[in-house]
């Protein structure tokens, strides 16, 4: 158990290029912490990833505050994905590939700016699948074409035993 801490690692992004495995297996709680001075997890290509037992937060980018994937298969389990923030995807942000939560919660998570979307999850070109997991809290705020507090996207999206509830989205101006 501990916190990694990105701002004092001196490394910004938890970059992930090759199949890595991130799991807790001490029981406590294991948080990766951006700060605010970066996005907290960037998993990048063709590789399988999994993370596992993990809390995620102080992320913020453009896009994919707490993590970003790209053209990959990613599983999350057992984790929270909270406090991050971007202008698309302020907990997730997902193009291409799959990725699967179960037992996860995104929560407390924002966006804002102009097309500001997926405060929670933004998912495009590819397969978000959510099991026993939770996107709720999440707020997306934006000047024009604001879309998905909880979750904005297009590809596929299957829910299995989970809860999207209490996430707002508004336009200023």
């Amino acid at each position: 158990p501990g916190l990694y801490d990105l701002t004092t690692a001196g490394s910004g992004q938890l970059f992930i290029s090759q199949a890595k495995t991130l799991r807790n297996l001490g029981g406590g709680l294991v948080t990766i912490d951006a700060g605010g001075a970066s996005r907290a997890i960037d998993i990048d290509g063709a590789v399988f990833v999994e993370l596992d037992g993990l809390t995620i937060t102080g992320g913020a980018q453009n896009a994919g505050g707490g993590i970003r994937t790209r053209s990959n298969l990613t599983t999350i389990r057992n984790s929270t994905i909270t406090g991050n923030q971007a202008r698309n995807g302020g907990g997730l942000l997902h193009r291409g590939g799959s990725v699967l939560l179960e037992n996860v919660t995104v929560s407390g998570n924002t966006t804002a700016g102009n097309g500001a979307d997926g405060a929670g999850i933004f998912f495009r070109n590819g397969s978000l699948t959510l099991t026993r997991s939770t996107v709720s809290g999440n707020t997306a705020t934006g000047i024009t074409l604001v879309g998905g507090g909880g979750i904005y996207g297009n590809g596929s999206l299957t829910l299995i035993d989970s809860t999207i509830s209490g996430n707002t989205l508004s336009v200023a101006g």
